[in-house]
């Protein structure tokens, strides 16, 4: 569902909970495909 919201200057806020981090190493490799980047606010 992130995956299909995100666009160009989104921030994503995520919760630490343990569906979030099971789901996160993939969620970042395919927006990183994609070309999007990360930075920690």
């Amino acid at each position: 569902m992130v995956k299909k919201r995100v666009r160009n200057g989104s921030i994503v806020l995520l919760h630490e909970l343990e569906q979030t981090l099971r789901i996160l190493p993939l969620l970042i490799k395919e927006l990183k495909e994609e070309g999007y980047s990360f930075k920690v606010l």
